[in-house]
């Protein structure tokens, strides 16, 4: 299923948006707009490239520092679970674990450090979790290794994993 430049930044933007949770408290909608639309779609804008009608990461993302190269791979994961849970399951949301860990609203029924990415319900109600992974490892390593932490991660909410690993955007 093709995805472009233009889909990766609208699934970006709209993957369990934290800021615009934080808008209650902050009541500031200048940082929020900012941090939640401008700084994500940029993600993409610079760190992406098309060639031939496929996605690449540019070579500036080559240039970054190790926290710098976890964050991009982080955020752009996201977007391609976002991307791909709607395209392929009709989920219309996903939200982070974390966020909802923090909110009380789920509990994990297996106590593990190891948690997925994001969480889903699809139209015909059921859950989906997903793990999502930008990777700097060989292709191989990054999906063994996403697959593994998955596993551990879902079986910890006591479900099943759908893993979605980008190896077009894994290193060769």
């Amino acid at each position: 299923m093709p995805c472009n430049k233009a889909d990766l930044c609208r699934a970006i933007i709209t993957v369990s948006n934290p800021s615009f949770f934080a808008l209650n408290k902050t009541q500031v909608l200048s940082r929020a707009c900012v941090h939640s639309i401008l700084q994500k779609a940029l993600y993409v804008c610079v760190n992406i490239t098309s060639q031939n009608n496929n996605l690449c990461l540019h070579p500036i993302f080559a240039t970054y520092i190790s926290d710098d190269k976890r964050n991009v791979s982080y955020n752009l994961g996201m977007a391609i679970a976002k991307f791909y849970s709607e395209k392929l399951l009709s989920i219309q949301n996903l939200s982070r674990v974390e966020l909802l860990k923090k909110a009380n609203a789920i509990t994990f029924t297996r106590s593990s450090k190891s948690r997925p990415d994001l969480v889903g319900r699809d139209k015909n109600g059921i859950w989906h979790v997903f793990e999502a992974k930008g990777c700097g490892e060989a292709a191989e390593v990054c999906r063994e290794s996403t697959l593994a932490r998955a596993g551990v991660a879902a079986n910890s909410l006591g479900t099943e994993a759908l893993v979605w690993a980008d190896e077009s955007l894994c290193s060769r």
